[in-house]
């Protein structure tokens, strides 16, 4: 599970996608400066971005992602083939 703090995104802006093991995540604000008004500070401006190596292959089938009060949760469970075994040893 990952969450990525995006304050003032749109939420029909976001994209999210796993692409060769790297999590793209992707969103515009929601709130743009009126029309000829001048800014004196934006704290939030342009696009928000985030890219990530992930440690191990993942389901994205099976991936969630929610979005709620400004917080982007990303669950992507890890693939068959990532997850460890054990192994039963047989003695003679």
């Amino acid at each position: 599970t990952a969450q990525f703090a995006m304050p003032g995104v749109k939420p029909d802006s976001l994209a999210v996608t796993v692409d060769h093991g790297v999590l793209l995540v992707q969103g515009e604000p929601a709130v743009a400066a009126p029309e000829g008004a001048k800014a004196l500070w934006q704290g939030l401006a342009g696009q928000t971005q985030y890219r990530i190596t992930l440690p191990a292959q993942v389901d994205a089938d099976q991936a969630k992602a929610t979005y709620e009060h400004g917080i982007l949760t990303i669950s992507l469970p890890k693939a068959a083939a990532a997850r460890t075994r054990t192994i039963k040893v047989n003695a003679r």
